[in-house]
């Protein structure tokens, strides 16, 4: 599982500076990986799609990763929305670019 993306949390107290500069790389990486999968999942999306519609066309199994790692950090920057927002778990819900989605695919 070498492809397996993974989000490393490292909890920094220390008040060195070789400490924090450890932290802020790490968060960093974290945030690439997160843009490389939202970016994957825009590109995939066109129109309104269903949860599964979408993990199909990303050649994923796993419900929960695709869920943690593509469809939430997605929708918390502001790049997809649902089309039932009162609704998130229904069986109806679908997923649609935002206009800033749309803009980042140019």
């Amino acid at each position: 599982m070498a492809n397996t993306p993974y989000i490393r949390i490292n909890r920094c107290f220390d008040d060195s500076s070789q400490s924090r500069k450890t932290c802020s790389s790490d968060r960093r990486a974290a945030a690439e990986q997160v843009t490389s999968q939202v970016s994957k999942l825009l590109d995939v999306l066109e129109g309104q799609h269903k949860h599964q519609e979408l993990q199909e066309r990303l050649g994923l199994s796993d419900r929960k990763h695709f869920q943690i790692a593509y469809l939430q950090p997605a929708i918390d920057e502001g790049y997809i929305e649902m089309t039932m927002p009162d609704k998130p778990k229904s069986n109806k819900q679908e997923y649609r670019l935002t206009k800033k989605g749309k803009g980042a695919l140019r």
